[in-house]
């Protein structure tokens, strides 16, 4: 999994990813976008996601998943660069359009063949360069490239959201219908990779109404979130996942004394045990100036740095290796 600085959008981002032997870059662009402690989690694997119709059975065998942190009110255009040895089946290429699936639905590019989807942004392929563009988007997630075709994009979901309501992760999903289906298992992961349950939602069984599901929890930094759906014929299917960074509360990071001499104590309140984490300390042009470790518990944690910095103001960021989860400031005189 790549983690990804965006520092700007005047310039594009290279994000080099691949798997299974085979490089599968994406360059991104934004068109415009509001950026804060921005970064972009990555990866790229040699498989197309479940959710896809087999019947599009003209694509490339890969998913790229792109999420943002600290990314909002986003426009952007994406290029996927893909490799003609991982088509599922011989096809023209010349056929080949990008979709995505967000939040428990499917998108795709406006004008294309595809039965089902929501439309959104414009493509087109080069299959000189093996690239294939898709701009004018404004959600992210899990991108496939498939074969144009009067099929459908299954959506077993109208919605799936994530948002934070103070140090509150609040989750959202909406059916439409439902069909022997028995519950959803919530599960939460701090690395997009290994998954822990946490909640068990009775569904409907069978519906053919709207239906809002609802599950929160206090839960700060850097999370993924997704669900699991399980019929009661023991048949099963992911959403997600979703990420989503909960601000701590103003106070969890603290310094004393401050205004300081150089001499002060940083001090840490936190809900849960994070291990070993990463602090650094920066000036007012963003210049790097100290960094450390602490291990972190639950509850209060305390380090003391005796320093020789000049006089200014200096922001110190507490972060695990997912991206900074607080700053505090101290004023050295």
């Amino acid at each position: 999994v790549l983690h990804q600085r965006v520092a700007s959008t005047a310039s594009p981002v290279h994000l080099p990813v691949g798997s299974s032997g085979t490089y599968a870059p994406v360059n991104l662009n934004f068109e415009s976008a509001t950026l804060d402690n921005a970064y972009l989690v990555v990866n790229s694997v040699a498989s197309a996601p479940a959710t896809l119709n087999p019947d599009n059975v003209f694509r490339v065998n890969r998913t790229w998943r792109v999420e943002p942190v600290g990314i909002t009110d986003f426009t952007y255009d994406i290029e996927l660069v893909y490799s003609d040895g991982e088509f599922n089946s011989p096809g023209d290429a010349s056929s080949l359009l990008p979709a995505k699936y967000s939040g428990g639905e499917w998108y795709k590019p406006t004008g294309s063949d595809f039965t089902t989807g929501i439309e959104q942004g414009t493509a087109s392929i080069n299959t000189g360069t093996n690239t294939v563009t898709w701009s004018g988007l404004t959600t992210f997630s899990d991108f496939v490239i498939v074969g144009e075709a009067p099929n459908a994009l299954p959506v077993d979901m109208v919605s799936f959201t994530a948002k934070c309501n103070g140090q509150i992760t609040q989750l959202e999903w909406v059916t439409a219908s439902e069909v022997n289906s028995q519950e959803f298992q919530v599960e939460r992961s701090r690395d997009g990779q290994t998954w822990t349950s946490i909640a068990v939602i009775p569904a409907a069984g069978t519906s053919n109404d709207f239906i809002t599901y609802n599950y929160e929890e206090e839960r700060t930094g850097l999370r993924y979130y997704r669900l699991v759906q399980v019929d009661f014929d023991g048949e099963y299917e992911i959403f997600g996942p979703l990420a989503v960074n909960c601000e701590v509360e103003n106070n969890a990071v603290s310094v004393y004394p401050n205004p300081s001499n150089g001499d002060f104590t940083v001090q840490i309140e936190s809900k849960e045990n994070l291990g070993q984490t990463g602090f650094s300390i920066s000036d007012a042009t963003g210049k790097l100036v100290h960094q450390g470790q602490m291990d972190i518990k639950a509850g209060t944690n305390s380090v003391y740095l005796s320093t020789a910095f000049e006089k200014g103001v200096y922001l110190i960021r507490i972060h695990d290796q997912f991206g900074a989860f607080n700053i505090g400031k101290v004023t050295i005189n």
